[in-house]
C-alpha cells in the first residue's frame, strides 16, 4: 500500500472501523471505506458492495478468507477483478463438521467469482486445490515480505 501511489496507482482501502491499517492509509492520503466484516452481516456486505460500486476498481484485492468472502459476494464482477490472497486454509479445520462443510461449500461456490488466488506458500496452494476452494492454474505463490530496518 505504501509504494503503489508513488508508482502511479490509485489505491483505496476497505477495512473495519479503526485499527492500524486505517491510520496508515490516512497518513498516506489513501481514501478509506469502512465496513463491518468481522462476522457475517448484511450491513457489512452492503457497505462492501457500496464501496466497490463507488470506487469501481480495476482490481479488488482481498486478504484472508473473511475479506474474500465479502469482496466476492459483493462484487458482481469478481471473476474479472477479485484477487484473493489466501493466508492459510482453515475451512476444513474450523469448528463442527457442519460448520466445516458449510465453509468449504461456500468457498467452492466462490471460486468462480475469483480472478486470481495468491497463496503465501505452496502448502496452501496444494491444500486449497485439493479441497476445491481454489484453482491452481489461476494461483500464484507470493511469500510474505518483511521490511528490514536500514543498515540490516
Amino acid at each position: 500500500m505504501r509504494g503503489l501511489p508513488e508508482m502511479g496507482f490509485q489505491v483505496e482501502l476497505l477495512a473495519p472501523r479503526g485499527g492500524d491499517i486505517n491510520a496508515l492509509a490516512a497518513s498516506l492520503g489513501i481514501a478509506t471505506y469502512e465496513a463491518d466484516i468481522g462476522g457475517t452481516s448484511a450491513a457489512g456486505l452492503s457497505a462492501t458492495r457500496s464501496a466497490i460500486a463507488q470506487s469501481d476498481p480495476d482490481i479488488v484485492p482481498a486478504h484472508g478468507s473473511r475479506a474474500a468472502l465479502y469482496a466476492r459476494l459483493a462484487d458482481s464482477r469478481g471473476r474479472e477483478r477479485a484477487v484473493y490472497t489466501v493466508h492459510g486454509i482453515h475451512t476444513d479445520r474450523s469448528g463442527s463438521s457442519a460448520r466445516r462443510s458449510v465453509l468449504t461449500a461456500m468457498e467452492r461456490a466462490l471460486v468462480k467469482r475469483t480472478r486470481h488466488f495468491i497463496c503465501v506458500c505452496h502448502a496452501d496452494m496444494a491444500h486449497g486445490s485439493a479441497l476445491g476452494i481454489l484453482e491452481a492454474q489461476r494461483a500464484s505463490v507470493v511469500y510474505n515480505g518483511v521490511s528490514l530496518p536500514e543498515g540490516v
